[in-house]
């Protein structure tokens, strides 16, 4: 399982540097494959026994240049690819990665925006057992968001927690 998963992680990284503007049907083999990698790796993430292949130095160090190579090299109208909704990207330390440095994500980019969406997910306890059988969504990302800003008690509830100097 740990080669199997390397491997694949590495197609990923491949893939993912390949400059396919202006040819259709090479940007959609691109996103086809990445997509089927990353459900591949979300598959494995609902294995604990798995989980443990998918956090190593070799793999983490890349996380953040996959997802600076999605914003940069695919078209903003394609389905996203979603690597930040695997095991991979349930670490906080990777996502951090995407926001410094070298490969830092551009806040007015969709990538940026679903992986604050991830951090925020995974520092409120959000579990990733119970999911859809796609990733989400940008749509979908902006619409559980609004929901959870949408109830004003819920927003009473949370404020009521903080002090002066929040």
């Amino acid at each position: 399982a740990q080669i199997a998963i390397a491997e694949v992680y590495e197609v990923l990284c491949k893939n993912a540097q390949r400059n396919t503007h202006g040819s259709e049907s090479e940007e959609q083999q691109k996103l086809d494959l990445s997509v089927a990698i990353v459900d591949f790796l979300r598959s494995c993430s609902s294995i604990p026994s798995l989980r443990v292949h998918m956090r190593n130095r070799d793999i983490n160090k890349r996380f953040a240049e996959v997802l600076k190579l999605e914003e940069e090299l695919h078209s903003a109208k394609v389905r996203d690819v979603a690597l930040e909704q695997t095991w991979i990207g349930r670490s906080l330390s990777n996502l951090l990665e995407c926001l410094k440095g070298k490969y830092a994500l551009d806040p007015s980019k969709k990538v940026m925006i679903r992986v604050l969406s991830r951090i925020a997910d995974v520092l409120e306890g959000h579990t990733d057992s119970i999911r859809p059988d796609q990733t989400y969504t940008l749509d979908q990302i902006a619409e559980k968001e609004l929901r959870m800003w949408k109830h004003k008690r819920h927003l009473l509830r949370l404020h009521g927690f903080m002090d002066d100097d929040e």
